[in-house]
């Protein structure tokens, strides 16, 4: 018990117990278990079986044992070149093979006293484009015929629209932040065509100066929805509204951004910013693993995050 922490499963209980549609025009809870367990297992075997119930993982870190959850998230981190070792982000895509169209989903009926009932889950689209590729799927502990469709609806769309994974290394400041799960913002120029995330120079709650003006320009600042975000001490990340002319380039090569309401506190000189608007915007990934590689060196493994799938 004492490897446990009580919150994690407060925050996991808050997913599950929130009412949906049961597809037969009533609701239930999102998730539900209903289970007995009469056989001998590695008893981490046992933990992983049941987080997959409710689209979790579950790994020891610090001495204890968290728990995660696939659910809708805020951005939790900001990475950009500036704190990614060389500034190399490697992406990498998912087989054809792998992204199924069709999912079976095995649960049991309380209409059948337990006996296994088969959910046919399709994606239109998907099966238009590559044909029939089936996915078998085993609903432990669901007696739900609404929760067994929706997991292999949640199956069908992350394999179609989460088919990137970005692979980078950091130090040590950002890798003891970073943990699976962690839903991040990556400002990659390469990617983006142009710079848009740094390091703060110096702060006050309402203004930021950047460490270079390189990709800002105060025409940014008078149209398509302008925003800033910047990675606070207390490690979250806070994201405001830019107004009109609020950027301006100084003469030393430095850039001014100004926001229409204060930050909670003061971002510390050297910490990370971006900008981005509706003409340019970062990519959201999840954090699927952070290891150590050398000393002070993390390597990250992310996933394409995408929130529409929910």
């Amino acid at each position: 018990e004492g490897t446990l922490d009580k919150y994690d499963f407060f925050a996991v209980s808050q997913y599950c117990n929130a009412l949906v549609s049961n597809g037969a025009g009533g609701q239930e809870p999102r998730f539900s278990c209903n289970m007995l367990i009469n056989s001998r297992d590695e008893v981490y075997n046992v933990i992983q079986q049941m987080t997959a119930i409710f689209r979790g993982i579950a790994y020891y870190s610090a001495g204890s044992l968290t728990l995660l959850q696939d659910k809708p998230s805020d951005p939790q981190y900001l990475i950009g070149q500036s704190n990614v070792i060389e500034g190399i982000f490697e992406y990498s895509g998912t087989s054809q093979k792998a992204r199924h169209t069709v999912a079976v989903v095995a649960w049991q009926s309380y209409d059948t006293r337990g006996d296994q009932e088969y959910e046919y889950v399709e994606d239109h689209a998907a099966v238009a484009k590559y044909g029939i590729i089936k996915k078998d799927i085993k609903a432990i502990g669901c007696y739900s015929q609404g929760q067994a469709h929706r997991i292999g609806k949640w199956a069908l769309l992350s394999e179609q629209n989460l088919t990137e994974t970005c692979q980078f290394s950091v130090a040590i400041e950002s890798g003891i932040v970073l943990r699976p799960g962690m839903v991040i913002d990556i400002a990659d120029p390469t990617r983006a065509g142009a710079r848009r995330s740094g390091r703060v120079k110096s702060a006050t709650t309402t203004k930021i100066t950047t460490d270079s003006s390189n990709g800002l320009s105060a025409a940014l600042a008078a149209a398509n929805n302008p925003k800033l975000s910047v990675l606070l001490s207390t490690g979250l990340v806070e994201q405001k509204n830019v107004p009109v002319g609020g950027i301006t380039v100084l003469t030393d090569g430095t850039a001014e951004i100004d926001v229409d309401s204060a930050f909670s506190e003061t971002p510390a000189a050297g910490s990370v910013f971006l900008f981005q608007n509706d003409e340019v915007q970062s990519q959201q990934f999840r954090v699927a693993s952070v290891a150590e590689s050398e000393d002070g060196i993390y390597g990250v493994s992310a996933i394409a995050y995408n929130s529409t799938i929910y």
